[in-house]
């Protein structure tokens, strides 16, 4: 018996290792050494080999296991770049990268809208599309160049340019610094957002707000603005209030459309007849004003008579025969007559009165001594006047409590299926004394008066308790008066009506006008807040109306738009592109849109055209008592299929 030790060396996992092995072996005495030898070493060999084998089994194990995980790695990230290059095409944003000179490396061209800008092209730098800006003023520019070379993040970056035909385009600009492994900027990457809808929607809304829809001349909202602004400047001014002699019977003798035809003939007449720094518009029905900067009693009289003139010039109608009217004319000097718009105003219109006692058809100049026009109604008249307007709050007091009120339930319309989405709940009542009162009359009174808030509270616990007894998913829709929203208990008011009359707070919508804003009415947003949390959708009303400020949908958490059925009775060549600017504008803030007054078939084929969303008006449903006539109502066809419907 011998014993026998060994050392190996073995590199392992990088490591030099020394293997000790231990052998004990006996041989028959006398036998020589030279087998035990061989033995050992076979021994050895195997032994080394097996280590060898378990490594390189380890070695590739591990490499499997690398290699799964990098085909696992490799997966996600083309995955990633799948998602990114998906959600690429399905936005309506560009996406862009610049180098640290500012000039584009890559664009994307999915929208189409490179196609049609010059600048959008790659290897155009910022100071060349600063150059085809001709809007946005350069201390902009300068900014946002300067923000970029210290390698700060922007959003809502604003500029224009024009596209290969000559018209603006309109963009907002998002963008992120990027940076290499070291951490250093090495250019920008971002979005590129067409903006030129919401621009134009804008200003014609804007446009709309300050300017007459008959004739296109400022309204009085714009003079009184004009007129301030000369005040400011510290100009003197004067004022020119001009009313029609006989137009009333032009609308008896030809009608309305010939008196619509002959405002619009005189407004152009009007504006060609003053000086090109005067200002003038419509005040509404046949009544006009200018406003003329720089002008003493001389120049007044002087471009009043240049008016006499004009106007009192025969006019040709479209439908034949000719008429005839006259002008007289009231004028008030600032500051000499008043400083203010309502003062000047106010004597301008003394001074007409006096123009017309005197027979009309001349120019009378404001004195101390003019006399207001009196009013038209007699004593007895204006006195039963007073009387029901100062007795109606106790009426609409009363009629609450003997249950004079009720609704009426008109129905939402989906334009993809002319199906019923959801009922508008509207208030009447119905006075024993007066008839029927129209809401636009008894409404405002019970906002001046306090009772709004009660009755509201009546009016949503009956639209929902209605709503409720009828089920199905369809959604409900009631008017909020500002009134109400001041009330620091309405939205654990709403959740306790939703609680007993057990309508899911997801079937509620509650409509608010564009009276309401952040700055008036502070609180709202934490009311806004909690109706949200509950559930409740809310929608802002008559979209549309006058001047509409973007800041409402900024301010305020929105679900739907409702655009004002005035947008529908533009004229045919504004109402289209309105309509899309509008419904863009909807788009872009995420809202559905819900289109009112849908009145005639063309109104319903052009929603359904520009794939707005909802629709409201009486050609697709009127007003009525209960739910159920309205909810068992057949879709809205086509308007391919409107006759049998009409029939």
């Amino acid at each position: 018996m011998s014993l026998r030790r060994l050392a190996v060396p073995l590199l392992l996992a990088g490591q030099f290792l020394l293997l000790l092995l231990d052998l004990r072996v006996s041989l028959p005495e006398g036998a020589h050494h030279a087998p035990h030898h061989g033995l050992v070493s076979a021994l050895l060999i195997l032994g080394h080999a097996v280590l060898l084998l378990a490594l390189f089994w380890s070695f590739m194990s591990s490499r499997r296991e690398e290699i799964r995980r990098l085909d696992a790695a490799n997966r996600r990230m083309e995955q990633a770049l799948r998602r990114a290059e998906d959600l690429t095409l399905c936005s309506s944003d560009l996406v862009w990268e610049t180098d640290m000179e500012g000039r584009f490396v890559h664009i994307s061209d999915h929208t189409g809208v490179k196609r049609d800008v010059p600048g959008l092209a790659v290897g155009t730098t910022l100071a060349e599309l600063r150059a085809l800006d001709p809007i946005t003023p350069a201390e902009t520019w300068d900014r946002q160049i300067a923000s970029n070379k210290a390698g700060e993040p922007f959003r809502d970056f604003q500029y224009s340019t024009r596209r290969t035909d000559g018209s603006l385009v309109h963009f907002q600009v998002n963008g992120v610094p990027i940076l290499d492994e070291a951490g250093r900027m090495v250019g920008f990457r971002g979005t590129t957002r067409d903006r030129t809808a919401e621009v134009e929607a804008l200003r014609i809304l804007n446009f709309q707000a300050m300017h007459d829809a008959l004739t296109g001349l400022p309204n009085r909202r714009a003079l009184h603005a004009a007129f301030e602004r000369g005040v400011e400047e510290g100009r003197p001014m004067a004022v020119l209030l001009l009313d029609l002699d006989g137009f009333k019977t032009v609308n008896d003798v030809h009608g309305h459309a010939a008196g619509d035809q002959l405002l619009r003939r005189l407004a152009s007449r009007l504006g060609a007849a003053v000086r090109p720094a005067d200002l003038v518009g419509r005040l509404g029905g046949d009544e006009f004003a200018a406003i003329l900067p720089g002008a003493d009693a001389a120049i007044a009289e002087a471009v009043g008579q240049r008016i006499l003139a004009s106007l009192s010039r025969p006019v040709a109608l479209d439908e034949g025969g000719v008429v005839r009217v006259g002008v007289s004319i009231g004028v008030a000097l600032s500051p000499d007559h008043g400083s203010d718009p309502d003062a000047l105003f106010r004597n301008a219109d003394k001074a007409l009165y006096e123009a017309k006692h005197n027979g009309g058809g001349g120019v009378r100049l404001h004195s101390p001594t003019a006399r207001a026009a009196p009013e038209e109604e007699p004593a007895s008249a204006a006195l039963d006047a007073l009387r029901s307007v100062a007795t109606l709050p106790a009426e609409l007091r009363l009629a609450l409590a003997r249950e004079e009120l009720s609704l009426v339930f008109q129905p939402i319309f989906r334009c993809e299926d002319g199906a019923v989405a959801s009922m508008e709940a509207l208030l009447r009542w119905n006075s024993p004394v007066r008839g029927p009162v129209p809401p636009d009359r008894f409404i405002p009174v019970a906002e001046e008066s306090g009772l709004i808030v009660p009755i509201g509270a009546w009016v949503l616990r009956q639209a929902c308790a209605a709503a409720s007894a009828a089920g199905g998913s369809w959604r409900l829709s009631v008017n909020l008066s500002p009134v109400q929203f001041q009330q620091p208990d309405l939205a654990s008011m709403v959740a306790g009506i939703l609680r007993d009359t057990g309508l899911s707070a997801e079937r509620l919508v509650l409509e608010l006008t564009e009276q309401m804003s952040l700055s008036r009415y502070p609180s709202a947003r934490e009311t806004i807040r909690r109706l949200r949390a509950m559930g409740v959708a809310l929608a802002l009303d008559d979209f549309g109306a006058g001047f509409s400020n973007i800041s409402s949908l900024r301010g305020f958490r929105f679900d739907l738009l409702k655009f004002d059925r005035s947008i529908l009775a533009l004229p045919p060549a504004q109402r289209e592109p309105v309509l899309s600017a509008l419904l863009a504008i909807a788009g872009a803030f995420g809202l559905e849109a819900v289109v009112e007054g849908v009145e005639r078939p063309e109104d319903w084929a052009l929603l359904r055209r520009l794939g707005a969303g909802y629709a409201q008006g009486f050609l697709l449903g009127r007003p009525e008592p209960g739910l159920g006539a309205a909810l068992v109502r057949a879709p809205v066809p086509a308007p391919s299929d409107r006759a049998p419907l009409l029939s």
